[in-house]
């Protein structure tokens, strides 16, 4: 059976500023000096804008994950002891912001309904055609834009194609670092200690050689966008606790790595905010794919993780990884949702709580499709949230039919994601991109595993599903030294592809 996972927008002509009404229950006195009763709070959300997220937000309670909520909807959060408490908006996209106050102060009354209205605003990212001064062009202009001698706090600095190679050291600050849109603008190794920077849009490449990460973050308020990350020596992106909440964001990541368990494609913890890990591709690195670990209490807070998608086996080194592990001490809460894995070498995919001793975690919520033996494994959780997580064990795993997933990017408007399980070994599938390109746009769809080859699709669109072919190719060669075991092919029962619109 197929399904699809479409783009729906909804403009308003309003936008309700925050409010916060207090109506108690009848029959109830309203102070808090005698017996009390849980009370509830009404939450409504409105979004304006363009590019809303289509799967919404989700409720914190005190720094804890308390549910769901639609981009333009309302819900009820009950049983809330009387008393003060912080409510927040987790899982908003990158180019939306929640007028403020974020987090709310609201006090719950005994047996009363607090009502809170988030207003969220969306805009849509500068065009794809621009490319602009301050601008980048040669070596000695990238050494003046990262050391912040190129442009003012808030630019957009636009770096044209070619290669630009050696480790590079961000101080910067302030500054959205942005490869020209289409053109191939290929990085050495960067480290980010300026706050407030984004990366957006580079081919990060090694040398394996260079005994460094990728991407090294430790700024403040870190973004990493759309970046392709490969070969580097040791992970290829590190976004460590010192970013208080960073972002990761859109990036393809693979062929990173030299050390058996310690090289992963993503590496991460986190002390203060929240850290979102969102529609990242991840495969093929040496040894995990995506690495949430620290032995250091409390450095595994507020971790956000939506849309992402591993698979590869275990990688090209020779330790038995899963493609995800979360854990390393106690978590005390953890959303891992929309998440597509296929392990198909008989380990398990995704391990989430991983936590030495008698040490318990808080709570988790899980959903997506997961495959491996087992596709999902829970440790230790106090509370757990499924809701719509298919476990599939991949020796059981269908013989018939596909799912083919989309997720538009939420940056750069026309393009997306797609995610493909061929259940059934079909020549093709077809994949419905009506969220994502429109009539008369022209389009090419790549393999994520051959991803400046020939385009796997390409034409213009007329409204009709584009057939993705799904034969089975070689995954990408590491670069500057051999795989200890060869990953599997891409494509056949599993593949990922970038649909990107002209």
């Amino acid at each position: 059976m197929q399904r699809q996972v479409e783009l729906t927008r909804t403009t308003h002509i309003r936008i309700v500023a925050p409010v916060l009404i207090l109506s108690l229950a009848c029959g109830n006195g309203g102070d808090l000096g005698g017996p009390v009763t849980p009370g509830s709070v009404h939450v409504t959300t409105v979004t304006d804008g363009e590019m809303q997220d289509p799967n919404g937000y989700t409720l914190v309670v005190d720094g804890t994950a308390a549910g769901p909520v639609g981009s333009n909807a309302d819900t009820t959060l009950s049983a809330l002891p009387p008393g003060s408490h912080a409510l927040a908006l987790a899982d908003v996209a990158g180019n939306c912001t929640v007028e403020a106050p974020d987090p709310r102060s609201i006090l719950i009354q005994s047996a009363g309904t607090a009502e809170v209205v988030f207003a969220v605003v969306c805009t849509e990212p500068r065009p794809a055609a621009a490319c602009i001064a301050p601008q980048v062009t040669n070596a000695s202009q990238w050494a003046a834009a990262i050391a912040g001698n190129i442009g003012r706090s808030g630019d957009t600095i636009w770096v044209k194609g070619g290669s630009y190679p050696g480790a590079s050291v961000i101080r910067a600050t302030d500054r959205v670092i942005r490869a020209c849109p289409g053109e191939r603008v290929t990085l050495g190794n960067l480290v980010v200690f300026g706050s407030g920077i984004t990366i957006w849009g580079f081919e990060v490449a090694g040398p394996p050689g260079s005994g460094t990460l990728g991407i090294d973050t430790y700024g403040v308020g870190s973004k990493l966008i759309n970046n392709v990350v490969h070969d580097a020596g040791h992970s290829g992106i590190g976004l460590w606790w010192n970013t208080q909440g960073g972002e990761a964001y859109g990036n393809i990541v693979y062929n990173n790595g030299t050390t058996d368990n310690l090289d992963h494609g993503i590496y991460f913890n986190n002390r203060q905010g929240t850290m979102r890990l969102i529609d990242n591709i991840v495969f093929n690195n040496w040894a995990y794919g995506i690495h949430g670990f620290s032995t250091t209490p409390g450095e595994l807070t507020g971790l956000v993780l939506d849309g992402n998608v591993t698979f590869g086996g275990h990688g090209i080194g020779a330790f038995n990884s899963s493609d995800v592990l979360i854990g390393g001490v106690s978590v005390p809460t953890l959303s891992v949702t929309n998440h597509r894995s296929y392990k198909p070498d008989g380990y398990t995919s995704v391990d989430l709580g991983y936590v030495s001793g008698s040490a318990k975690n808080g709570s988790v919520t899980v959903s997506g499709t997961f495959v491996g033996a087992p596709g999902l494994q829970l440790n230790r959780w106090s509370s757990v949230t499924q809701t719509g997580a298919t476990n599939i064990s991949y020796a059981g795993k269908p013989t018939s039919g596909t799912e083919v997933f989309v997720r538009p990017n939420q940056y750069e408007k026309g393009k997306a994601y797609v995610t493909v399980y061929n259940w059934g070994n079909a020549a093709s599938v077809p994949a419905d991109l009506s969220g994502v390109l429109a009539a008369g746009q022209s389009y090419e769809v790549r393999s994520v595993c051959d991803l400046w080859g020939a385009p796997t699709a390409s034409g213009t669109y007329q409204g009709e599903s584009v057939e993705i072919p799904m034969a089975s190719h070689p995954a990408p060669a590491p670069l500057g030294r051999s795989a200890k075991r060869p990953p599997p092919d891409c494509g056949g029962v599993f593949d990922a592809f970038v649909v990107v619109g002209k």
